[in-house]
């Protein structure tokens, strides 16, 4: 039997089991009494499935059978219907979600170096606060310590296997292109359920925090061969049976907590840092995953909360996105957030069934930085606008960034246009030679235009830590290097050029700090 087959006929077994009862009282079992939320009481198990897009799990229609155990769990619990990722990769799509902070707010931007500031305060840290043990373990090496993703935790797990172009001083291995030189899902739960059990003591003695963060179905696409035989009617069938592996695993995680006994008034949270473009924008170079591109496709990600208090079944249509989470799940466990500390809002009284949010603004925002990519669209529930800024720059003058470009990126820059306008909502994917309504509703733009722009004036922007040397950032009066005065291998800025960086937040007292190596994550963060 194939190493794939074997891995494929156990969690085949599992998901047997594990449909064969209830996973409200499989999973979230708890002791007599009234069910509720509170802080100190209430464990709180996040899941994040990378890549992981919506429209591709039954709950959300897909007809093929990718995903019974979320789609249980949506069932049993509360489900948003459009929810979105704030960014269209891995990094800024998590800081994000476990800052509340847009990504820009984070400082995290390109792939290489920028990482999560010690000043910022993470989920959890504030449940820690709270008196929650916090364990966290990582499949994708994007969100390693070595970026700062380990703030708050008391034991915290590394994913081994990194991106080439990452420090390799604590014994990880280069990821190559083959699958199997990745974490896939069933050692993420094997991870996960070790963690615990190291901790076992404290998670029965109080409150706690599991945070895991599954690859798959992260490109490249290589499943069990019995998931992909379960999806074998789907055009996407690799795609499609990681997803399903991933469902599976979710499930196995689930059930091993419950058999430690750890699962008593648990409230289980399962999400996605980012989508995948797929086959929905043919016309658009390099779309096919993720990183570059701000289409639903990358962004429309699950949203599930389960727990007894919560209502069964229902589903929350408003469009919000990843800036609400975690004032959400501090509302839900009435924990308050300071007024204006968090650009989101707490979505806890659509959970709860209570009625409307009062201000929920009708439209999302979202931005990618990343390699030779510089984007940023707004939302609304009838129509996308998108401005390619990485275009424009591009197509006005042959150049970006001073930049020397691939020929592949110098296609993307010549055949993406420099504005985009869409219908959404509608099933139809995004794509500027099929789908751009730009000529056809062009009274449609300048209210999304101004939107975004209020949005870029209001939302603050930190100065990214651990640059790469060879990147830039770009200033009202041009563009310059990131890497600050007097570090090695960087220009000397002027003083009214440092002073306009410092303005737009690049900059701190001291700089930030460059990094010598070079390379790139293979398929996108």
């Amino acid at each position: 039997m194939s190493p794939n087959s074997a891995r494929g006929a156990r969690v085949l077994a599992l998901g047997v089991l594990l449909l064969s009862v209830p996973l409200l009282a499989a999973v979230c079992r708890r002791s007599p009494g009234p069910a509720r939320l509170a802080a100190g009481e209430t464990n709180v198990v996040l899941i994040v499935v990378d890549t992981l897009r919506a429209d591709h799990l039954g709950a959300w229609g897909y007809p093929h059978p990718t995903s019974p155990v979320l789609d249980r769990l949506a069932a049993e619990g509360v489900r948003f219907s459009r929810w979105f990722s704030n960014s269209p990769w891995t990094r800024p799509g998590m800081a994000t979600l476990l800052t509340g902070l847009y990504p820009r707010t984070t400082g995290i931007f390109e792939e290489k170096f920028d990482a999560l500031s010690p000043d910022l305060t993470t989920l959890a840290e504030r449940l820690k606060a709270r008196g929650y043990t916090t364990l966290g373990v990582t499949a994708n090496p994007n969100v390693n310590a070595w970026f700062g993703f380990d703030q708050g935790f008391d034991a915290y797990g590394d994913c081994g296997v990194v991106w080439k172009w990452m420090p390799k001083d604590r014994g990880e291995r280069a990821f190559r292109r083959g699958k199997t030189d990745m974490e896939t899902a069933d050692s993420l739960t094997d991870r996960a359920l070790q963690v615990v059990d190291r901790h076992r003591a404290a998670l029965k003695a109080g409150p706690f925090f599991l945070q895991a963060l599954y690859i798959d179905p992260h490109w490249p696409y290589v499943p069990p061969d019995a998931d992909r035989e379960a999806v074998a009617g789907s055009d996407l069938a690799d795609y499609d049976g990681e997803v399903r592996f991933a469902d599976r695993e979710v499930g196995r995680l689930l059930e091993g907590l419950r058999e430690r006994g750890v699962m008593e008034d648990t409230l289980v949270v399962v999400t996605s840092d980012h989508g995948e473009g797929l086959k929905d924008h043919p016309s658009v170079p390099h779309s096919s995953t993720h990183g570059s591109i701000l289409y639903d496709s990358a962004l429309h990600v699950p949203m599930i909360l389960h727990h007894p208090a919560l209502p069964r079944g229902k589903v929350v249509d408003d469009l919000v996105s990843s800036i609400d989470f975690v004032p959400t799940l501090l509302g839900l466990l009435g924990i308050s957030v300071a007024e204006g500390e968090l650009p989101g809002r707490s979505l806890a009284p659509l959970a709860l069934g209570a009625g409307p949010v009062p201000g929920l603004p009708d439209r999302i925002f979202a931005e990618t930085d990343w390699r030779v990519n510089r984007k940023v669209a707004v939302r609304t529930g009838s129509h996308k606008y998108i401005r390619n800024d990485d275009s424009r720059a591009y197509q006005a003058d042959g150049t970006f960034e001073g930049r020397t470009l691939a020929d592949s990126e110098r296609r993307l820059l010549t055949v993406v246009p420099r504005e985009e306008l869409y219908r959404v909502g509608g099933g139809v994917p995004e794509d500027p030679k099929k789908s751009d309504v730009y000529e056809r509703e062009a009274a449609a733009a300048p209210p999304l235009i101004a939107s975004l722009e209020g949005w870029e004036r209001a939302v603050p922007v930190r100065s990214p830590l651990r640059r790469d040397p060879e990147d830039v950032v770009t200033t009202p009066a041009g563009v310059v290097p990131a890497v600050p005065p007097g570090e090695a291998g960087g220009a000397v800025l002027d003083a009214d050029t440092a002073s306009q960086l410092r303005a737009l937040g690049y900059l701190g007292e001291e700089g930030s700090e460059g990094e010598p190596e070079g390379g790139g994550e293979e398929g996108g963060g």
